[in-house]
């Protein structure tokens, strides 16, 4: 259910929803064609599920890499990205959790990777032959960073996305939910519940754990 647009602004357009194919080697993509001398954008949509294995590999001339918004891709497939020479940057999306080997292999311009917090492998040839000054932007104390000390990759730290840990009503038309950084937040709309002593708050086993409280508008 992908299909692939090559236009003559020397962009590529894969669209669709699902998985991309995976093939054995570049000869073997659909757009081989053009792959060496021509593509300099490459556009993802969000319905796609994964890269497929060898997809851009020996992209010389790409430049650019965009994922649409809400993009649903969880994996990087095996040498997605290798060779791609003119690249410098790329952001993965929010929900990849599969980076492949040789993924960004001789990816020598690359100076910037984003990996989201929840990216549960990285292959350890993924970035082989990469840039010496690549640098890997991390969330603290996610796989992605450990994996980038454990090969002495440069890092540049970010705080880590919160995530919902619990949640639930408390009241008619309201509700509570608490965060992974401690936040309480109170939404909806109308009353709150009254509770009739303190361990009678939905949220009483993380109390000590609040450290800041919002109440919707």
């Amino acid at each position: 259910s992908v299909e692939y647009v090559v236009y003559d602004d020397a962009s590529i357009r894969i669209t669709g929803s699902g998985n991309m194919m995976n093939v054995a080697e570049v000869g073997l993509i659909p757009w081989s064609a053009y792959v060496q001398k021509f593509i300099k954008t490459i556009f993802v949509g969000k319905d796609i599920t994964n890269i497929g294995h060898h997809a851009f590999r020996n992209c010389f001339f790409a430049t650019t890499v965009i994922f649409e918004e809400g993009s649903e891709v969880t994996e990087i497939g095996a040498c997605a990205f290798y060779n791609m020479r003119s690249l410098k940057s790329i952001v993965l999306p929010d929900k990849v959790k599969v980076i492949g080997s040789n993924a960004f292999g001789q990816t020598y311009n690359l100076t910037a990777v984003y990996l989201p917090d929840g990216v549960q492998t990285i292959n350890g040839r993924a970035f082989v032959k990469s840039n010496a000054d690549l640098v890997l932007q991390v969330a603290e104390g996610t796989i992605a960073h450990n994996f980038a000390v454990k090969n002495s990759f440069k890092v540049e730290l970010r705080e880590k996305k919160p995530v919902i840990v619990a949640s639930g009503t408390c009241g008619e038309n309201a509700a509570w939910s608490f965060y992974t950084n401690g936040k309480l937040v109170i939404s909806g709309s109308g009353a709150m519940a009254d509770y009739a002593n303190r361990d009678a708050q939905p949220w009483a086993k993380y109390r000590e754990q609040i450290t800041q409280i919002v109440i919707g508008k």
